[in-house]
């Protein structure tokens, strides 16, 4: 992420909490027209984005449960 020439946001080690539901976040990424969620314990390895789906660099997708349950908590807490 060094490398790149758009300005970013990066958030480490979020405790947040949406409609009493706790949730932890190891990094949060906020670009302008995007916010990605970064999990260290997930997966290793290189990875890419294609159409918001995280995979790794043979192509298959990073699984997902938790990132989902991130992710509907962190908008519905931004929508708030």
């Amino acid at each position: 992420m060094e490398d790149l020439s758009v300005d970013y946001l990066v958030i480490n080690d979020l405790l947040l909490e949406q409609n009493r539901n706790l949730f932890q976040i190891d990094t949060l990424v906020i670009f302008q027209e995007k916010v990605y969620i970064l999990d260290a314990k997930h997966s290793a390895g290189d990875f890419y984005i294609d159409d918001d789906n995280w995979r790794t660099l043979s192509g298959a997708e990073i699984p997902e449960l938790q990132m989902k349950r991130r992710t509907i908590l962190l908008r519905k807490l931004l929508q708030q």
